[in-house]
């Protein structure tokens, strides 16, 4: 096995352990947890979340402009925000119209903006493949010509 993939063995192990042990905690939060509860800091906590979406959002949209390959891992977060923007927009809103705005929200805006970012992370991700499978075929000609 190569030295590099030797080093790096534990970090699978890592991140299973870690989903196992939220397992049972995840447990604990639905049985312990009150079915309401009150923020002293809600508007911080949607007004924070969405000045990062912006952010992100702002970097998505430099990296694909530059055609940059880091485009795959801000789409990447982009979408896994979107995601946790509509879940949280539905579960924590009120009956009545504020849930249908956010099942709105989430259905026209949040949720097709995820796929958006899953498919530019995906094809950001196919022309880093095909950039370097490329690059390898060229650099194996330069050896051969030697």
């Amino acid at each position: 096995m190569d030295e590099a993939l030797r080093r790096w063995r534990w970090v699978p192990r890592v991140y299973l352990i870690c989903a196992a042990l939220l397992v049972p905690y995840a447990v604990f939060l639905a049985v312990t947890l009150p079915a309401r509860s009150l923020s002293d800091h809600y508007r911080l906590t949607w007004v924070g979340f969405d000045v990062l979406l912006i952010i992100v959002l702002l970097r998505v949209s430099w990296h694909a402009y530059r055609r940059d390959p880091q485009v795959v891992l801000t789409a990447t977060v982009a979408g896994a925000l979107l995601v946790t923007d509509a879940w949280f927009d539905i579960t924590t809103s009120a009956p009545g119209e504020p849930r249908v705005q956010a099942l709105l929200a989430a259905a026209l805006l949040e949720i097709p903006g995820a796929i958006v970012c899953a498919v530019l992370a995906r094809r950001g991700l196919a022309e880093m493949v095909r950039r370097a499978t490329h690059a390898g075929a060229r650099e194996a000609e330069a050896r051969q010509r030697v």
